[in-house]
């Protein structure tokens, strides 16, 4: 293995000449890097990071049969679930959205949420996402229902957002933080963290014209007097009360065997809207490896 310090000045390296637009050399150095680290334990950050800046200098140049062999090396290398056909469809929607490939622990949370999916593609009703920043998660949704209904152009797909980021945090996402959470709490529970634009959104999706926007902020974006049934809803707002507030809105219109993911259970408002809710309900819920929680509507 590599020197760390040398291999940390040659990953800098690599870098700079990617910002200097020299990118075929830099994911040449970046390859050579990665070889010459080994994987061993030590390496394990150095490689992550390497991975990391490779798939950000070829993501420039859009999906390509090299940016996905090495994304699926890297799969291999540090995560537990493969699937080469997600694989794949993760590297085009990153593409499409402008979103990083990494931190690779995303993949897999990305991947448990098509999966859920699939398991009511058969059932009645709409498919909803409570908030979708870069729209990646809804191109990997979307793609997945494409593939089980061929021609699928987005119809009977809803997104609702601020388009303006986070809201204010309140009372609940802010008092007894668990220790763990407290980095990247005050890392990114900020009012208009997340931010994209409808119009951005609108870009990345564009594969999927008819899918429904619901901008502004969450429950004033939900109509009231909606009698439209759902069979699975994504909430990915972060907080407590709009967390709530979507679980509130979309439970009484769920179809039996309709499903609920929360992809926040790792923030602290969501973790405990998640858990009033379901105590209420009387409802358990599931959390993954991937901090998601998910929960099913009962048979009536």
């Amino acid at each position: 293995m590599l020197d760390p310090d040398a291999a940390w000045r040659l990953l800098k390296d690599a870098r700079a000449l990617a910002a200097a637009g020299r990118r075929a050399e830099a994911a040449g150095r970046l390859r050579s890097l990665l070889l010459d680290l080994g994987t061993g334990p030590d390496a394990k950050e150095l490689r992550l990071k390497t991975y990391g800046g490779l798939f950000q200098v070829l993501l420039a140049d859009g999906p390509s049969v090299r940016l996905s062999r090495i994304f699926r090396e890297a799969v291999a290398e540090f995560c537990t679930l493969p699937d080469p056909d997600f694989d794949e469809l993760y590297v085009a929607g990153a593409a499409a959205t402008s979103t990083s490939l990494t931190p690779l622990q995303r993949r897999d949370r990305f991947l448990f949420l098509v999966q859920q999916l699939d398991k009511v593609q058969a059932l009645d009703g709409l498919v909803a996402e409570c908030g979708c920043f870069q729209g990646l998660s809804s191109f990997l949704m979307c793609s997945r229902i494409r593939r089980h209904k061929p021609g699928f152009d987005g119809s009977g797909y809803q997104i609702y957002d601020s388009f303006q980021g986070l809201s204010e945090p309140g009372a609940e996402d802010v008092e007894d933080v668990e220790e763990a959470a407290l980095e990247f709490v005050a890392r990114d529970m900020k009012k208009g963290k997340f931010r994209a634009s409808l119009e951005w959104v609108k870009l990345s999706l564009a594969a999927f014209p008819r899918i429904s926007y619901f901008p502004g902020w969450i429950p004033a974006a939900f109509a009231p007097d909606n009698p439209a049934r759902y069979r699975f809803v994504h909430v990915d707002v972060d907080l407590f009360q709009p967390t709530m507030d979507s679980f509130e809105y979309f439970w009484p219109r769920l179809v039996p065997g309709g499903i609920v993911v929360c992809d926040d259970y790792k923030w602290p408002g969501a973790k405990r809207a998640v858990e009033v809710f379901c105590s209420r309900q009387g409802v358990p819920f599931n959390v993954t490896p991937a901090t998601q929680a998910w929960f099913t509507r009962p048979a009536a």
